[in-house]
């Protein structure tokens, strides 16, 4: 009765991790659909800061923080890409008799990363201090007055009227 113990132990430290394993490939449908749908939300979020940023451009400049969001989610975007295709990918094992569970498990662990990536992202979609900034002011650069050595056409009318001013005491 006393190795039971230690034999029950040990699968009880073994079934957590084999049960979440198995839950990745038995959850992979609902997950992907949840990662589907939350990307979906991501990119609509990109969009319209792009859209504003579009609006602003003359007035403001996004953030570099706001462009590394930007970036991120292009990367989270080709990330997508490359899920999808593994995922409507009928992979199969046995000569094609039964599918492919390994595979099937990794890319089940692979979407409920790419779900907490994708939350994560937009979490950071808020940005704090805003997504635009005011553009920097434009340098004014001083240059000489050229000096003028002949004399307009005021300064002689002035001297005209001057002169005939005098003229008139």
């Amino acid at each position: 009765m006393e190795f039971i113990q230690p034999v029950f132990e040990i699968v009880k430290c073994i079934s957590a991790p084999v049960a979440r394993r198995i839950n990745y490939a038995w959850n992979l449908t609902k997950n992907f659909r949840e990662l589907d749908a939350k990307a979906t939300d991501l990119y609509n979020r990109r969009d319209d800061i792009k859209d504003k940023i579009d609006q602003l451009r003359l007035q403001k400049a996004p953030t570099r923080e706001c462009q590394h969001w930007i970036v991120k989610v292009g990367e989270i975007e080709n990330q997508m890409k490359i899920i999808e295709e593994e995922y409507y990918a009928k992979k199969k094992c046995l000569k094609g008799w039964f599918p492919d569970i390994f595979s099937r498990v990794e890319l089940g662990e692979r979407v409920v990363e790419m779900i907490n990536s994708v939350k994560d992202t937009y979490e950071k979609s808020k940005f704090e201090g805003g997504f635009v900034t005011d553009l920097p002011l434009a340098k004014v650069e001083k240059q000489p007055v050229p000096k003028l050595t002949a004399k307009s056409s005021a300064d002689r009318t002035l001297q005209k009227v001057m002169n005939s001013t005098r003229d008139q005491k």
